[in-house]
């Protein structure tokens, strides 16, 4: 066999099968100085193989926010402030049946966060002022930043306040988190919290176009990489809600949530198996 026809493969006796399927895998060559012609398999288009690759893709990526975090914290807390530091799942006040439903569906979510991020879901909650959206969102942040999970939590206005920030002027030489470093947080956080959707001070005004671009900036690269968020919002009616927010932006949190909505004393759950297919109602 000539030299310039010389197949090379560096992968072990059985590489050539996918793992999950038992399939043959197909190769791809490329040509190497002194090695002739090198033949790599290529990756198996099968469900376990994908699942795999995604998996791999989202610990990088939690990796990278893991340190992004660490880094910018040396600046800035982006856990919950003031009161809601405290705010735990022991000091919800439950006076009534949905509120016991409420505060265990939500506790819940917390303790099994891990599989919760794995099989990419997070919390849509709805209900109208008082009814403790807040108060339990923090207690899950709360209790994962207690295991050194990363979460960042705020309004949508704090969050924006942030990235603002970085434009002031600052000077030579004084360290501080850049706009690309807080939007890749943000995007690539374990968890990602925003309270009180469709509430935001600059709705009507002419800084929402940037606000709506960075929002669904956040939430289309947290879709894309299947990365959960917990959001509350005081509005119930999601027709509202799109016309608040945008219908872009709402449909991706609705795919990816379980759909709590809490009016007066009622409770109810919905998972949503895309954001206009119920597939389960409790309550």
């Amino acid at each position: 066999m000539g030299e310039e026809n010389k197949r090379f493969s560096p992968f072990v006796a059985g590489a050539n099968i996918c793992s999950h399927c038992g399939e043959a895998l197909e190769y791809v060559e490329l040509s190497a100085p002194n090695l002739g012609v090198m033949q790599f398999p290529k990756p198996c288009k099968c469900a376990g193989a994908d699942s795999e690759a995604q998996e791999a893709r989202r610990s990088v990526l939690l990796s990278e926010s893991d340190r992004t975090l660490k880094d910018i914290e040396r600046l800035m807390d982006y856990g919950p402030q003031g009161r809601f530091k405290a705010r735990t799942f022991s000091s919800f006040k439950t006076e009534d049946g949905w509120q016991t439903k409420f505060l265990e569906t939500v506790k819940d979510y917390a303790d099994n966060f891990e599989t919760k991020l794995k099989s990419m879901r997070g919390l849509l909650i709805l209900g109208s002022v008082g009814a403790g959206k807040t108060h339990l969102s923090a207690a899950v942040a709360n209790q994962l930043r207690a295991k050194n999970i990363p979460v960042v939590f705020g309004t949508l206005g704090y969050l924006f306040e942030r990235l603002q920030n970085t434009y002031d002027y600052r000077p030579v030489g004084e360290r501080v988190a850049h706009e690309s470093d807080i939007m890749r947080l943000y995007a690539t956080v374990p968890l990602l919290i925003i309270d009180d959707l469709g509430k935001e001070p600059f709705k009507t005004d002419q800084a929402w176009p940037w606000g709506k671009a960075k929002l669904y900036e956040i939430v289309n690269r947290r879709y894309e990489n299947g990365l959960p968020m917990i959001v509350t919002s005081n509005i119930t009616d999601i027709e509202v809600l799109n016309a608040r927010t945008d219908p872009g932006i709402v449909s991706r949190i609705l795919e990816m949530s379980d759909v709590i909505i809490v009016e007066g004393t009622n409770y109810r759950l919905k998972l949503f198996e895309t954001h206009n297919k119920l597939r389960i109602q409790a309550g």
